[in-house]
């Protein structure tokens, strides 16, 4: 693969996650939701977060009918969520980020499994649901915790617009179209306007930040797709890394997620992440 299709390549799979999250992400700015429970039933679509691993916590099994403990968390939980939302609704957002974040500390704390207990793992998506409702990416931006963090790629994301008529003439368009479909990968891809325009806007005013990318690239991409091929992963999510963060380490975001790959601190541990503090 020349330098020029390696370039068009790597653009089109950034493309293809960029406008993949914005479709998940739905619109930015949205008001926070009202509701009363947060521990109903979790609901399907794109928009879900990724289920939590079997393991999840300490205790296992299918979920006991009337423990006590679980229905008194749950009501913490409704209670601690209702409080962060109102702490939003009245502007106080560091307080509506700190309550989120103990919500997802008491599911994580329970001990119970969520894979075997549907009603936290329902609660647990309804938390994620309404932080991202309340859009804490564009709450004012935390100061980072130590010196030397870099500003999050995906940051950036949030102020395009690829519904935005595009520049390119047609010709050109059919040309990258062409060019695109001649690259292989090991992910489904649709070539379609909405990610034309995304490969438009990583070659226009993204462009100073997807060479970066590119720069940073070579020193991960091998072990990214050593590790996704031993996994058994499409090796061209590595480029999923590339829209986070621009391969940065350091990479600190406006919702405090940290690292290449842009995890909060409450999915982390989720998933079982070490955390260097």
């Amino acid at each position: 693969m020349g330098t020029k299709n390696s370039w068009i390549g790597v653009a089109l799979a950034a493309a293809l996650l960029a406008w993949g999250c914005a479709a998940v992400q739905g619109p930015r700015r949205q008001a926070a939701p009202s509701g009363d429970a947060v521990a109903g039933p979790a609901r399907d679509g794109s928009g879900e977060p990724a289920p939590p691993p079997s393991g999840a916590g300490t205790r296992s099994g299918s979920e006991p009918a009337g423990d006590p403990g679980l229905e008194s968390l749950l009501i913490r939980i409704q209670e601690r969520t209702a409080s962060a939302l109102a702490a939003f609704e009245a502007g106080e957002t560091d307080s509506a980020r700190a309550g989120f974040h103990e919500c997802l500390d008491l599911i994580l704390d329970s001990g119970h499994d969520l894979a075997t207990t549907p009603r936290l793992r329902a609660a647990f998506l309804e938390v994620m649901e309404r932080m991202n409702a309340t859009d804490l990416t564009l709450l004012p931006e935390p100061a980072p915790p130590e010196e030397g963090l870099v500003a999050a790629a995906g940051d950036a994301l949030a102020e395009i617009d690829p519904d935005q008529p595009p520049a390119e003439p047609d010709s050109d368009r059919s040309r990258a179209r062409r060019e695109t479909e001649e690259i292989p990968f090991d992910v489904p891809v649709v070539v379609n306007d909405a990610v034309l325009s995304w490969i438009e806007i990583y070659q226009t005013a993204l462009r100073d930040r997807f060479e970066e990318g590119l720069r940073n690239s070579g020193r991960f991409l091998p072990m990214i797709r050593k590790v996704f091929t031993e996994e058994g992963l499409p090796r061209d999510l590595a480029h999923m890394a590339h829209v986070e963060s621009s391969y940065k380490p350091r990479a600190y975001s406006r919702a405090q997620a940290m690292g290449i790959w842009q995890f909060i601190r409450s999915t982390g541990r989720l998933y079982g992440l070490q955390r260097d503090d």
